[in-house]
């Protein structure tokens, strides 16, 4: 998975915190 550099990371881990684990 491609992250942008645009994103901050702390924005995508509260996504993923948002999502289901399923990895």
């Amino acid at each position: 998975m491609v992250i942008d550099n645009k994103i901050p990371k702390k924005l995508i881990n509260k996504i993923f915190r948002s999502l289901p684990k399923k990895q």
